[in-house]
């Protein structure tokens, strides 16, 4: 899977202000997700790294459209992560470490690489 710089500067971005990593209680998987109503960004996501799914959902009382994009095959996930982990913050970090302890290894390994 091949990004640019400010491609994925802009993945990080949005994943920063708008993304989250979750695990739901008693799963060992985690995965990464974005929902928003802005579905030209949603759909962005996918274009520019190549992983994640695209899902709607209609609201019940007016409001407009959610969409979401969630990565969760592991390879995938992993990958996004540490293409991103420069760019985000503290809390952010720290909630990754949470899911995925061996994180900042890689990551060192990454940037070593670069």
């Amino acid at each position: 899977m091949e990004i640019s710089a400010s491609e994925v500067a802009w993945v990080a971005g949005i994943l920063e202000g708008e993304g989250c990593w979750i695990r739901k209680a008693n799963k060992c998987q985690w995965w990464i997700a974005v929902r928003m109503t802005d579905e030209d960004v949603i759909r962005r996501l996918p274009a520019l790294t190549g992983v994640g799914t695209v899902t709607s959902e209609v609201s019940k009382r007016g409001h407009k459209t959610t969409w979401t994009w969630w990565v969760a095959i592991r390879l995938h996930r992993e990958w996004l992560t540490l293409q991103v982990w420069a760019w985000l913050g503290t809390r952010r970090r720290a909630r990754i470490r949470e899911l995925w302890p061996e994180v900042e290894a890689h990551a060192t390994s990454i940037a070593a690489m670069r």
